[in-house]
């Protein structure tokens, strides 16, 4: 499958918005900073190419306050793409020898494959929801905060529940894995030697939830996510100790959060060399069967990647909670090493 590389044709006609400034001499937009346009995984799936003709409103400051698309690709996938690079845009402003003024600019993003690596400015996530046990209701929510969060801090994102995607050539792409509520055993043998690789080449892995309930007759997922599921009781109201507040992903929590879950029981504690990030404290609630170390989020490296992982996210409201988003971006942060 070819790689992708995306070519973006500047300004090709520009509306000034100056008011009674028409007999002044107009500087247009210059971009100052921008990122490569990145191609979508079902689009390079689909060899989908074609161009957007987008208007950008570009504000006085010279950021891009609205992106509409004036011309289709003909693909809703690579159309959304386009709008999502143009909006991460920054111009030097439009001048009119007086003062920077607002302008619109008409901008081409044309998507052509070719066999150029790329990257964009931050990162690439791919998150792979696939189930054969257990599905949970919550997935589309956590797709969609996941949406969101990557629109609102800068890193692309991917979604597939296709374990054939899982191959050493489009893991490449990408600097997380997130295991999104997967369950039960996701993954073919070349699958999982490829998920291998890619941790041994430094890739990073988010776990979310069920994560846990995960490939449990593969000994290296194991020692990857520390532990494996057990049991739960019903839904309920807790409190999470937390106990470690230097991770990205924990820094912004109250040393006690309240929060109601799916509380998992693990089959085993996990290893002196994980560091756990936060406890769960079974005091606070019924059902639990761990103890004082009940742990409830942990990271560490391993076998050349970095691992985090959570034991939240079993309800669609999980997924509205804004520490609990930010305690998954952070975790996200931590395995791209982009804290």
């Amino acid at each position: 499958m070819k790689r992708i590389i995306l070519f973006v044709s500047l300004i090709v006609f520009i509306f000034l918005l100056v008011g009674g400034c028409s007999s002044s001499i107009i500087s247009p937009p210059v971009l100052l900073n921008g990122c490569q346009p990145f191609y979508p995984l079902e689009a390079r799936i689909k060899n989908l190419k074609g161009d957007v003709t987008l208007l950008l409103n570009i504000s006085e400051k010279g950021s891009v306050s609205k992106v509409s698309v004036k011309k289709s690709s003909g693909s809703e996938i690579l159309d959304n793409a386009a709008e999502r690079y143009a909006k991460n845009l920054t111009f030097k402003p439009a001048n009119n020898s007086i003062r920077d003024i607002p302008a619109s600019v008409i901008w081409i993003v044309k998507f052509i494959p070719d066999n150029v690596s790329y990257r964009i400015k931050d990162f690439n996530v791919l998150v792979f929801s696939k189930t054969s046990g257990y599905r949970h209701q919550s997935i589309e929510k956590g797709m969609s905060a996941l949406k969101t969060m990557a629109l609102e801090n800068n890193f692309e994102i991917d979604f597939t529940e296709d374990s054939t995607m899982i191959t050493d050539k489009i893991l490449s792409n990408y600097k997380v894995i997130v295991f999104l509520n997967t369950s039960g055993n996701v993954l073919g043998v070349n699958e999982e030697n490829s998920l291998e690789n890619y941790i041994k080449n430094g890739g990073g892995f988010v776990g979310i939830h069920a994560a846990v309930d995960t490939e449990y007759d593969w000994s290296w997922y194991g020692k990857m996510i520390g532990a494996y599921f057990s049991d739960h009781p019903e839904i309920q109201k807790a409190t999470v100790n937390v106990v470690d507040k230097n991770n990205v992903s924990t820094k912004h929590l109250p040393d006690k959060w309240e929060r109601i879950d799916e509380w998992y029981n693990l089959k085993n504690q996990l290893d002196e060399n994980i560091t756990v990030l936060a406890n769960i404290d079974e005091s606070t609630y019924s059902g639990g069967t761990m103890g004082d170390k009940h742990p409830f989020s942990w990271c560490h490296n391993f076998d050349g990647g970095r691992v985090w992982i959570t034991l939240g996210g079993h309800t669609e409201e999980n997924y509205s909670e804004i520490n609990f988003l930010k305690h998954i971006l952070g975790g996200i942060k931590y395995a791209a090493d982009n804290n």
